[in-house]
């Protein structure tokens, strides 16, 4: 088994450690103050971004000198492609902003203004959107293939949020906002758009490599 295999499962290990864990507590300590809970969600957050970049980065194409295993998803196009991701990045760090500059520090009440009321879910969509985009400019192969797993898992961590955090703390002023707000990450079109780009950079990705083999 190679050195890059090891570090893969390690911190694919660790990340569905991260994930379970998380979601383990929030369903055991339901009852706890939203503070807590809240405090709890940052840190998965943080945890979460940083474990998917640092896995990214060492499956990069760029590396490829210390782990011959890793390969060139994009080929000759990576210039083009790094432009895409770099936009993911750029829109993703926005929309952190934007949550930061609304969420208050100490009081807890609910947000339904600006990012919050296009979506439900803003800061879980940054991290799909810096990993993804991350993923394309270092030309991680694992990275893109991650991020679809990636997206189902931070659908169910919303999910749980949402029934044992925010229904308990808001109650019926949080289900009003659900019916309001449909979308927990991805709002039309922009879900189409995303779609669109990921089937695109899959497309042309596949055929550098059936073109280079």
């Amino acid at each position: 088994m190679s050195i890059i295999t090891i570090i893969v499962i390690f911190l694919l290990s660790f990340y569905f450690l991260e994930v379970f864990s998380y979601i383990f507590l929030l369903t055991k300590f339901k009852n706890r103050s939203y503070e807590k809970l809240n405090t709890l969600g940052k840190i998965f957050q943080y945890l979460s971004l940083g474990n998917l970049l640092i896995l990214i980065f060492f499956t990069s194409n760029f590396l490829q000198f210390y782990f011959p295993e890793n390969f060139s998803y994009f080929r000759d196009l990576w210039g083009w492609f790094s432009l895409i991701g770099l936009i993911f990045i750029i829109g993703g760090s926005r929309i952190m902003y934007l949550v930061k500059k609304l969420v208050p520090q100490k009081k807890s009440k609910l947000i339904t203004k600006g990012i919050y009321g296009i979506m439900r879910h803003p800061t879980y969509l940054a991290l799909i959107l810096i990993s993804f985009g991350s993923a394309i400019i270092l030309d991680s192969i694992t990275g893109l293939l991650l991020i679809p797993l990636v997206l189902v898992i931070l659908e169910i961590v919303c999910l749980v949020e949402e029934k044992y955090v925010l229904l308990v703390k808001f109650q019926s002023q949080y289900q009003s906002y659900k019916e309001k707000i449909p979308s927990r990450l991805f709002p039309n079109p922009y879900n189409y758009l995303l779609i669109i780009i990921s089937i695109l950079v899959m497309y042309i990705g596949i055929l550098n490599i059936i073109g280079g083999i």
